[in-house]
């Protein structure tokens, strides 16, 4: 099964009864007061713990000022299509039935992230603008005083993109760190952790390593190769359409287990020798006025991915 990129579809909020709150703050609020099966919308007659067709909430995030979801529908007992989450760098096998532990719904998921009362969704093949729609109004039921409801509106991507991109990001990096030898002859450890640090420091040039790789390059005596894009924002929240658009595109996911890394796409681990340890490419962004224009940004990541692809190391 290979993963593809998902088109995304920029959307503003039309309320029937004007809100003092923003779409944003209500659905955090809705998703605090209902945990687990109270997030699961029935959609068949028959829906019951066990049986008939369900809309629900299975992810949800606040990072960096936007709130970021993922909606999926499923039915008990029919056979559907799910694909393993990616994180051990080896090819999603394909699966049936419900999907368990560790799985997602391909056909049946719809991801989307709200930044105040704007919106930007990834449909899936069952899941469309208008099922999101549905399913919030019914979600917000409780939020939202009687006879009031959303209606999401289209917005051009060219529109949708300039809100989105009104708190650019006042830096960006991206790295790619290299794996030292962690075993002698014997076996044992070449360097301690503080060496490592140290060697690459000296090797690269550079004061503080922290500063040019986004997580623990001597953890373990291994650094996985990866590329690492870090936003650092003063206010605002991480480009809600780069992080849908990059679902399913070699491999990009979130890292819930760092806050300061928004975005990663793993491309698997290479083992360099002493002679060869070397940086295969690293790279920032000067900054201009303070701010980072936003027009060489992902020129810039989409040249650096061309280059690994080229080399064989990443795959579409």
């Amino acid at each position: 099964m290979s993963n593809v990129s998902k088109r995304l579809i920029y959307q503003r909020t039309d309320w029937q009864i004007p809100s003092t709150d923003r779409l944003q703050q209500l659905f955090q609020r809705a998703l605090t007061q209902r945990a687990g099966d109270a997030r699961a919308q029935p959609i068949s007659e028959d829906a019951s713990a066990t049986a008939g067709t369900w809309r629900k909430i299975t992810y949800a995030s606040d990072r960096n000022g936007c709130a970021f979801g993922k909606l999926v529908q499923f039915t008990h007992g029919l056979r559907q299509e799910t694909v393993r989450v990616r994180q051990d760098g080896a090819e999603p096998p394909e699966g049936s039935v419900a999907a368990p532990a560790g799985e997602e719904f391909s056909g049946g998921a719809l991801y989307f992230c709200f930044d105040g009362d704007h919106v930007v969704v990834a449909q899936s093949q069952s899941l469309r603008i208008s099922q999101l729609e549905e399913y919030l109004n019914w979600l917000l039921r409780e939020q939202l005083p009687a006879g009031n409801f959303v209606t999401l509106l289209s917005l051009p991507p060219a529109a949708g993109r300039r809100i989105l991109e009104r708190t650019p990001p006042t830096s960006v990096m991206f790295s790619r760190p290299v794996e030292l030898p962690s075993n002698d002859q014997t076996g044992a450890a070449q360097f301690n952790r503080d060496a490592k640090i140290d060697a690459l420091q000296t090797f690269l040039g550079v004061d503080d390593l922290r500063t040019m790789m986004p997580h623990d390059v001597a953890a373990g005596g291994r650094v996985q190769t990866s590329i690492r894009l870090w936003w650092t924002k003063k206010t605002g929240g991480v480009r809600p359409d780069e992080f849908l658009q990059g679902l399913g595109r070699v491999g990009l996911r979130m890292l819930d287990e760092d806050p300061s890394v928004d975005i990663a796409v793993d491309v698997g681990a290479t083992t360099l020798t002493r002679r060869q340890l070397s940086m295969a490419e690293s790279c920032s962004i000067a900054l201009v006025e303070g701010r980072v224009p936003p027009e060489t940004v992902w020129d810039r990541m989409l040249r650096f991915l061309a280059r690994l692809r080229e080399r064989g190391e990443i795959l579409d």
